[in-house]
């Protein structure tokens, strides 16, 4: 589906804030794993995602791993309705692994969702009520300007 500028400029908006946010977990999974992680591209339907890594993880433990460390750690900030997980080869270039799987049907599970990244809501809680409006303000404009795209193209 072809985007217009305003609904590109906020998907951008929203993938550079969840990657600031999402910094301790995608450290985490650098640091201690080797599995490399950014968020890719978000649309109101999809949040992507593309890992990449030199370990022999089966790729779909791996998008369900990192997929729950989302939930465990967003909670309900981006209610996307999938989540779009890409494995790359290691040349960082090339998919070998696409999955697309529920996301915010996830959601009343927050918190208990297995996932090697540990979230301690104690310390998670200031971080996320610091980021929440952010995010959530980001959400709205990327609804918006994705609504005034379909209308303009009268879809």
């Amino acid at each position: 589906m072809e985007r217009s500028e305003a609904a590109a400029a906020a998907s951008r908006e929203l993938v550079s804030l969840l990657n600031e946010f999402l910094f301790p977990i995608r450290k985490g999974y650098g640091m201690y794993l080797q599995i490399q992680i950014a968020v890719e591209d978000v649309t109101p339907r999809d949040l992507t995602v593309r890992a990449w890594t030199r370990k022999d993880i089966p790729p779909r433990e791996l998008a369900d791993d990192i997929r729950h460390a989302f939930v465990n750690y967003l909670t309900d900030c981006v209610p996307c309705e999938r989540f779009r997980f890409l494995l790359l080869d290691p040349d960082r270039k090339t998919v070998r692994r696409e999955y697309l799987l529920p996301y915010a049907r996830l959601f009343g599970l927050s918190g208990y969702l297995r996932s090697r990244a540990i979230i301690i809501e104690e310390n998670v809680a200031p971080r996320r009520r610091e980021f929440r409006p952010r995010i959530r303000a980001a959400w709205e404009r990327l609804l918006e300007a994705w609504d005034e795209g379909q209308q303009i193209r009268g879809s």
